[in-house]
C-alpha cells in the first residue's frame, strides 16, 4: 500500500514537472510571435492587410473560435492562401500590392 501511494506521488510530481516545462515553451512561443506581431505592424502595409481582415470582421484572440485576426486571416492572405472563418472561406477586400509589399517584413 505505502508503495503504492509512493508510485502514485511520484507520478504526478512529475506529471506536474512536465506540465510547468510545456507552458513555459508555450510562454516562449507566445512572447517570440508576440515581439514578432509588434514588428508586422510597425509596417504600413503590413497594417494596411491588418485594417482588411478586421474590416472582414476577424478579431485578435478570435481563433479558438474560428475567426482569429492572425491565424484565420492575415498569415493565410500573406502565404498567398483564402482566409476562414469558421471553418468558411470569406473574401478579404485587400490591395495585392500592400500583401506584396508586406510579406519581406513576415517572412524574416
Amino acid at each position: 500500500m505505502k508503495k503504492t501511494f509512493l508510485t502514485t506521488l511520484s507520478l504526478c510530481v512529475f506529471a506536474l514537472s512536465a506540465n510547468a516545462a510545456e507552458t513555459k515553451t508555450a510562454d516562449a512561443i507566445d512572447a517570440k510571435e508576440t515581439a514578432r506581431r509588434a514588428q508586422i505592424e510597425k509596417v504600413q502595409t503590413c497594417k494596411n492587410v491588418l485594417d482588411a481582415c478586421q474590416k472582414s470582421g476577424f478579431v485578435a484572440g478570435g481563433f479558438s473560435e474560428g475567426n482569429g485576426l492572425w491565424r484565420n486571416c492575415f498569415y493565410p492572405v500573406i502565404e498567398g492562401k483564402t482566409a476562414t472563418q469558421k471553418g468558411k472561406e470569406v473574401k478579404v477586400a485587400f490591395n495585392a500590392k500592400d500583401v506584396a509589399a508586406c510579406k519581406p517584413s513576415v517572412t524574416k
